[in-house]
């Protein structure tokens, strides 16, 4: 069963995604982020609130499986993807979320916290 999970979760995948689980949760927390952001008005309603809650979920995972990737510094390698992912979002444009490698990245996003047993 999990080799299954793994081989879909490697079929339809965004391209890049075949880098480390912390990268990819720390892009995903960045891309709701950028959700987020796209709308700020929202921020304090009830999508925004989930948007920010995924967030959340997905850099303290990538924070904890950083640690089990063997970086020493699980906070500060995150806080870095998270920085470099934030911007390689931003450089896409607010209206990013809207396309359809967005929503290849969001299916992405919520497959890889399935597997990983992520609540965003």
């Amino acid at each position: 069963m999990r080799y299954a999970i793994i081989a879909l979760l490697l079929v339809a995948t965004p391209a890049g995604a075949g880098q480390p689980y912390s990268q990819s949760l720390a892009q995903c927390a960045a891309l709701m982020d950028l959700s987020n952001r796209r709308a700020p008005e929202r921020r304090s309603g009830e999508k925004g609130m989930r948007l920010t809650a995924a967030r959340d979920a997905y850099y303290a995972a990538a924070v904890a499986q950083a640690a089990r990737e063997g970086h020493g510094d699980g906070l500060k390698r995150v806080a870095a993807l998270y920085a470099d992912a934030a911007a390689g979002w931003d450089g896409r444009g607010l209206f990013f979320v809207l396309s359809e490698e967005a929503q290849d990245w969001f299916g992405y996003c919520r497959k890889l916290a399935a597997h990983l047993g992520v609540e965003p």
